[in-house]
């Protein structure tokens, strides 16, 4: 069995959630800012879904602000707390899902977005873990959902057998698997889409731990 994972947000706090889970709060609060949560959790959606349509960052920095009836002059807070304040740091379940399929003797690979992963992976103490680790710019192909890492990871490997790939977007990781033709779980670790399981054919989960117990009841 082989495993292809995601990295930001899958196995370590990307800026993604870590923006949800501490920038946009506190943003809310120390602005007062009017704050509606279905409407707040649909037009999060929406920018994420578009973002993996290629539109720039300052075009969903607008439709996020206009829709949500926020003030222009807080849109460099925000990006200056996104990008300065972050720091990247695995989530808790990440090892023991690591080390459950390494002893399960599973390949394991990571697909990422993210031109950094393999030093932020080393830094975090778990680079050994991947057999490889594809990005953008060091197999010189177009970012997920397009398939050209997978492409670049089996003219090198040949996988064959069962594989699954485990992301946390169902846009991004979601549309990349079924474009490669593999299996997939989506980790929704902040259940934003629980409204859209019924709708895309992946397997969810909120945590690896669910993931791993799926596998030994198996």
């Amino acid at each position: 069995m082989h495993w292809i994972l995601d990295f930001d947000d899958t196995l370590v706090l990307g800026p993604n959630t870590w923006a949800f889970q501490e920038v946009l709060p506190t943003l809310i609060r120390n602005h007062g800012l009017p704050y509606d949560k279905a409407l707040f959790d649909r037009v999060m959606l929406q920018a994420q879904e578009r973002a993996n349509e290629d539109e720039q960052e300052e075009e969903l920095l607008n439709f996020v602000f206009d829709t949500l009836n926020w003030p222009d002059e807080l849109k460099a807070d925000l990006i200056d707390q996104v990008y300065n304040g972050y720091q990247p740091r695995l989530f808790d379940d990440a090892l023991p899902f690591l080390d459950f399929i390494q002893k399960q003797g599973h390949s394991i690979y990571m697909i990422s977005n993210n031109n950094h992963a393999v030093s932020l992976a080393e830094m975090l103490g778990i680079k050994a873990y991947f057999s490889a680790i594809v990005t953008p710019k060091q197999s010189d192909s177009r970012a997920k959902p397009q398939r050209d890492m997978w492409d670049k990871l089996q003219s090198e490997y040949h996988l064959t057998g069962a594989i699954y790939m485990v992301g946390d977007d169902p846009w991004s990781d979601g549309t990349f698997s079924q474009r490669a033709g593999i299996s997939c779980w989506i980790i929704d670790r902040l259940t934003r889409y629980t409204s859209l399981h019924a709708a895309m054919p992946y397997q969810w989960a909120q945590t690896f731990d669910e993931i791993t117990l799926s596998l030994t009841a198996d």
